[in-house]
């Protein structure tokens, strides 16, 4: 709890916003932090034992998202700082989930993918030929060369009225 308070002590002390309060804010963020780690206990144990498997479904996908999201190589889930963390969270409350080895997550990647190129395909089926479609380039400073494709849809039925 006192390394907790060091943390939330030099954050709200280097907030603008806190004006005079930051003692407030500090012991509100302590309880607020507080409140939720007694939820999400209570939650833990309001779960069945059959839905083990359901939420390390749903916590293997998020983490394959997080992995598109933020562009992580796919061996990030075999980092030690990665798998520590995991341990003393979700593998405490789910101990049926087992950390998701490079294979496992680009199959679940590629699952993704799959899902969203259905769901695109839908769209562009009902939208038609109606798409404009720009394309940007530069460099950073860095010399690192970018492309961006960028896509519209032109909804007609608003172009109609």
């Amino acid at each position: 709890m006192e390394d907790m308070e060091a943390h939330t002590e030099n954050y709200a002390s280097g907030r603008p916003c806190c004006g005079g309060a930051e003692d407030g804010y500090k012991e509100n963020l302590i309880l607020e932090s507080e409140e939720e780690e007694e939820e999400e206990e209570e939650e833990v144990e309001s779960v069945g034992e059959n839905s083990g498997f359901f939420y390390s479904e749903v916590a293997k996908i998020l983490m394959a998202k997080m992995v598109m999201i933020d562009k992580l190589p796919l061996k990030f889930v075999e980092d030690e700082g990665f798998r520590r963390f995991l341990e003393q969270t979700l593998c405490k409350y789910v101990p049926q989930f087992v950390i998701p080895s490079q294979p496992t997550l680009a199959k679940y990647i590629l699952e993704i993918y799959q899902s969203e190129k259905q769901s695109l395909r839908k769209i562009f089926g009902e939208q038609g030929p109606t798409i404009s479609l720009t394309i940007d380039t530069w460099t950073s400073d860095h010399d690192i060369n970018y492309i961006v494709l960028t896509g519209h849809f032109i909804d007609v039925k608003e172009e109609d009225s």
